[in-house]
Formats: C-alpha cells, structure tokens, sequence
C-alpha cells in the first residue's frame, strides 16, 4: 500500500519512494520546455529524482511497474 509523505513523495510499501504526480510536476514540465531559465536548483532536484524514478521504471518487470504506477497514482489523487 501506498501512502503519500508531505505533498511530492509518494512512499510504496515502506520500500521505496517516488516522486508524486502533481500539479506542480505538470508545471515544472512546462517551465522546462518554456523557460529554462527560470528553474532553480530545487526545480533540479525534482527533475533528477523524477530521472532516478524513470529509469527504475523501465528495469522493472512489468508486473511490478504496472503494480507500482497503481499505488502512485492512487496516491497521487490526494495532491492533484
């Protein structure tokens, strides 16, 4: 089971942590594409840990991605 930690974090079975989805992710998206500039070393951060989550993603097995994306967007809903 999936539990949501502060507003950005979404922590899986006390194993291991991803970022969550939120609006805030969607709008960091966007400044990266439409104003680079503007990112700071917090919006960095973010986007490394949102690199570190992809690449666990694509090692995965399928049945543990697929089990693993179900917990983060359920957990996720709390914040959007």
């Amino acid at each position: 089971m999936a539990r949501l930690v502060g507003r950005s974090v979404v922590d899986v079975c006390g194993e291991m942590t991803w970022p969550a989805v939120t609006f805030s992710v969607i709008e960091l998206g966007y400044k990266c594409r439409n104003a680079p500039e503007s990112l700071t070393k917090s919006d960095h951060l973010v986007l490394a840990s949102i690199v570190d989550a992809y690449l666990q993603m694509i090692h995965d097995p399928a049945k543990k991605r697929n089990a693993v994306c179900r917990e983060i967007a359920k957990a996720s809903l709390e914040v959007t």
